[in-house]
């Protein structure tokens, strides 16, 4: 016989439900891969719709870039097209040569200019290589600079720039003609109305027209040219006959007209020295003999004996 007690402990058991063998409804029993299964679905779901959409991103900004370079192909072929058309509307007979001017020359001709410089007329103004017809024009020793323009008109015009003979060289039986830059200019038997100055180093027999003295002798050149500027200035640069520069320490000056030797020095003190000797010039005019001015302070005439 069960005591009451007893009996109540058993209908307890009785009544306590056992989870492992009983399905409670509205209770969650299902496995928890389940669960994981589930939330790995959604993410990869997500994955997909955020490739999906960065796809067609990217296939909007390739569309565009397609777009943008089919746009600029289309541009430069319109530009080729045109540049095209421009070039062969220049080079058409619309644009030939029909008159050349020449400006300022007065040495050389206007038809030896024009004919060094190759240009034809009824030739295509925008055919012509103007380098080379500088270079052309340039051979001649005389021709400093050129300046080519070309008018729409058809007229070519060449703009001369001459170098001017200075000075003179001794060359064996005649004379050699040079500018202020120590460019040979000419080989002639006339001389010209300028000083001809001896001393220089330069082998001119090697030299050619149109090439230039030595270093050396273009610094006794700038002495020179120092020299009778100051002397134009006095106005008795056209006094000067001929310069010696063997010894730029005693340069010496000789006066035809004056029948004087002038014992100058270097060209330290060339302004008062050319001062100088404008006034024993003017006080000695009609006696021949040798002006010594190396020293400004001793400045004195000897008379020829």
């Amino acid at each position: 016989m069960k005591t009451k007690k007893g009996q109540a402990i058993a209908k307890k058991k009785k009544n306590t439900i056992n989870l492992d063998n009983e399905i409670i409804i509205g209770l969650n029993t299902k496995p928890e891969k389940e669960k994981n299964g589930k939330n790995k679905n959604k993410k990869v779901k997500k994955i997909k719709e955020k490739n999906i959409k960065a796809k067609k991103i990217n296939k909007r900004k390739n569309n565009k870039q397609k777009k943008g370079y089919t746009k600029v192909v289309k541009i430069v072929i319109i530009l080729i097209l045109i540049i095209t058309a421009i070039i062969l509307f220049l080079l058409s007979d619309l644009f030939n040569v029909k008159k050349i001017n020449v400006t300022g020359n007065s040495k050389i001709s206007t038809d030896e200019i024009i004919r060094l410089s190759t240009i034809k007329t009824e030739e295509n103004m925008f055919k012509i290589n103007l380098a080379k017809v500088k270079r052309s024009i340039k051979q001649n020793p005389y021709i400093n600079t050129v300046k080519i323009r070309r008018k729409l008109n058809g007229i070519v015009e060449l703009e001369i720039e001459e170098r001017v003979a200075t000075y003179m060289l001794t060359f064996e039986n005649g004379c050699i003609y040079i500018n202020n830059q120590g460019y040979i200019l000419e080989i002639s038997q006339e001389p010209i109305a300028a000083p001809m100055i001896i001393g220089f180093e330069t082998d001119l027999l090697i030299k050619k027209t149109g090439e230039r003295l030595e270093n050396e002798d273009l610094n006794k050149l700038e002495k020179v040219i120092l020299i009778t500027q100051l002397a134009e200035k006095r106005e008795i640069k056209d006094k000067i006959t001929y310069i010696n520069v063997s010894n730029i320490k005693d340069i010496e000056i000789y006066m035809d007209s004056e029948k004087k030797l002038i014992h100058f020095g270097d060209e330290q003190n060339a302004g008062k020295k050319i001062d100088r000797l404008k006034v024993v010039l003017e006080q000695e005019k009609e006696s021949e003999g040798e002006i010594f001015i190396e020293n400004i302070e001793n400045i004195y005439f000897r008379e020829k004996v």
